[in-house]
């Protein structure tokens, strides 16, 4: 089956042989931005966690199942309340400020670039 400019991991998103900018077709010729593997996202993914504090990261990545061990394994509140020793409103709580703090540093970081 031809490939229509569908896209796929090779030629990334608005990479395909039918994306025209600029009046220039074709793969490489109308892609500028740099291609992100899964080892690139995770190294950005973990320098973001990093901001956070022991109990905020240790959160996200319960709840996100992110956790070493654990991965795909996502945790109810309740869950992680027993596990943080916290109600799980407070994790709740914990969880909402952990993602406006990893919100404010995405687009702070979006903004400097």
């Amino acid at each position: 089956m031809p490939d229509h400019g569908a896209g796929n991991l090779q030629s990334g998103v608005g990479c395909g042989p039918r994306d025209r900018r600029n009046g220039v077709s074709g793969i490489n010729a109308s892609c500028q931005a740099p291609m992100l593997t899964k080892l690139d996202v995770t190294e950005i993914v973990d320098a973001m966690l990093k901001t956070l504090t022991f109990r905020e990261r240790g959160i996200v990545e319960a709840r996100y199942g992110m956790r070493k061990g654990y991965e795909g394994c996502n945790m109810t509140l309740e869950e992680m309340g027993r596990l943080f020793k916290v109600t799980r409103e407070r994790v709740r709580q914990l969880l909402d400020k952990a993602e406006q703090k990893l919100r404010n540093r995405f687009k702070k970081e979006a903004v400097n670039d």
